[in-house]
């Protein structure tokens, strides 16, 4: 078999493990994706990535300058009372990563390895008979006979009316300097409030990320303008503002940033030629802490089903597809258990949506699954 010429969207996790194993096994490729890179919002690699980054010989890009090993996680959720969770015996505790410092490296060493950046945005894909043409700013239209869709949230490749969106939920987020004689723990701080939940983690950078999530329509009007709203908002916590106040670090010295973290899932993972990864295909809800290593698997299996479909055999793109759309709906159940476990809010807006959306969505995915005979695969989304 000719190794196929693809064209690979988008530079994160999931598009680098992509081109990765593409790039081993031979094919022509180019990585497509404008400079710079997503901003670090204190994310956590769940210790779920560990088999994918040693497939992909990726283990030392885990270093001091852009991860640190996680500790315990610590949560106020269901009641008032500070609970402590240790990884379970003999597992890890995964990683506080610097998203930027990890996506750079990735993105280096695929570079010197020999893969074809293209620094530029995509701005349209078409396939035709032959293969795929994908415009590109300043450079004009490239050709390949794939293409692999890693492009996050804003999926290029994939029609508005394809995506469905289950939620408004909004990242509120800022990195704050540590003070050099502040002694944080390598811990995770999960808390709940009326409107939504609180997050924050050090980093491998002596810096503290502070997150608020919370539906758009709920957030105060001017929260990414005026630090005091901001300040205010953490206020009402406990273990949050007294985690703050420990560092000698306070909300009111920046504006936090607004990011979508919104669950929007796509029924149709691929298309003939292009194929989709990461966010592009299955963005979901962060208080799993497993996006960064989804977005590693799905790029390994990306590629693999590529290079099926290029010897002819849909077999292991179809195996990918059913399993994204399995984890969906597993992920969902899951979420029933998380938001559910919150009884102290249920009357409010932001818990009484998800409670409906959540029981929702697993009533109709578990009917399309036991249609199916056991998969969600069977046409649930869409």
């Amino acid at each position: 078999m000719t190794a196929p010429s693809v064209i690979v969207l988008g530079a994160g996790l999931a598009g680098a493990a992509c081109a990765a194993v593409l790039a081993a096994q031979g094919c022509r490729l180019r990585l497509v994706a404008p400079a710079g890179g997503t901003p670090s919002r204190g994310e956590t690699l769940s210790a779920r990535a560990a088999p994918t980054l040693e497939l992909l010989g990726w283990q030392d890009v885990l270093d001091p300058a852009s991860a640190l090993p996680g500790g315990d996680r610590y949560s106020v959720w269901g009641g008032p009372r500070l609970v402590r969770s240790p990884p379970p015996p003999g597992e890890h505790g995964g990683w506080h990563v610097d998203r930027r410092r990890l996506e750079d490296a990735v993105r280096t060493r695929l570079v010197r390895g020999g893969v074809e950046r293209v620094v530029a945005r995509a701005t349209g894909v078409r396939q035709t008979s032959r293969g795929v043409r994908v415009t590109v700013d300043g450079v004009g239209e490239l050709c390949a006979d794939f293409v692999a869709d890693c492009t996050g949230r804003t999926a290029l490749t994939a029609a508005a009316g394809d995506r469905r969106r289950l939620d408004r939920l909004t990242a509120c987020h800022a990195s704050l300097a540590l003070a050099d004689e502040a002694d944080v723990a390598a811990a995770t701080l999960v808390e709940a409030v009326a409107d939504g939940w609180w997050y924050s983690s050090p980093g491998p950078d002596r810096r503290l990320a502070v997150c608020y999530f919370s539906d758009s329509d709920l957030l105060p009007a001017r929260i990414s303008k005026d630090p005091a709203v901001w300040a205010e908002l953490v206020s009402a916590t406990s273990a949050t503002s007294a985690r703050l106040l420990s560092l000698g670090v306070s909300l009111a010295e920046a504006c936090p940033q607004l990011a979508s973290a919104a669950t929007i899932v796509s029924p149709t993972p691929w298309d003939r030629r292009i194929v989709r990864a990461g966010d592009a295909v299955a963005a979901l809800d962060p208080l799993a802490s497993n996006g960064l290593a989804t977005a590693l698997w799905s790029g390994t299996k990306v590629a693999w089903g590529i290079l099926g479909l290029a010897d002819g055999s849909d077999a292991e793109i179809r195996r990918y597809e059913a399993a994204i759309l399995d984890g969906v709906l597993n992920q969902l159940r899951a979420q029933v258990g998380m938001y559910g476990g919150e009884p102290r809010f249920r009357t409010h807006a932001f818990w009484s949506r998800r409670a409906e959306v959540l029981a929702r969505e697993v009533r109709v995915a578990t009917r399309a699954e036991a249609a199916g005979g056991g998969s969600a695969a069977s046409g649930w989304i869409g």
